[in-house]
């Protein structure tokens, strides 16, 4: 997903133990992330709080977003599956001043990573 208007691309990987976060510009490419962050996700109440978290940090402005949460998504919303939280596509594009955002299953987004892999 590239967005249509400069900025940066955030991706979230959100699991039951780590939620971890980069942007990404995209005319530098997808393989070195500008920014990254890594937060205990046990230790938050909820999807919305470790996103407040980082966002102050992120060294410029979102223009798109997507997100792998570790949890089944149905019709854009997931019911983590070990965290008590309920991440729901439409809020979080309005937390972050977007139209929409992504929101997969991070076994998913895994899949689809795969493609872009690189020799180290």
């Amino acid at each position: 997903m590239v967005p249509a208007q400069p900025g940066l691309i955030l991706a979230g990987d959100i699991g039951g133990t780590n939620a971890r976060f980069a942007a990404f510009e995209p005319s530098r490419g997808f393989h070195a992330p500008v920014w990254e962050r890594t937060l205990s996700s046990r230790s938050a109440a909820s999807f919305a709080s470790v996103l407040d978290a980082v966002r102050p940090e992120i060294p410029g402005r979102i223009a798109a977003a997507t997100f792998g949460v570790a949890g089944p998504v149905r019709h854009g919303v997931c019911r983590a599956t070990n965290l008590p939280w309920v991440v729901d596509s439409r809020e979080v594009a309005a937390a972050l001043g977007l139209e929409s955002v992504g929101l997969l299953n991070d076994l998913e987004a895994n899949a689809w990573g795969i493609e872009v892999l690189v020799d180290a």
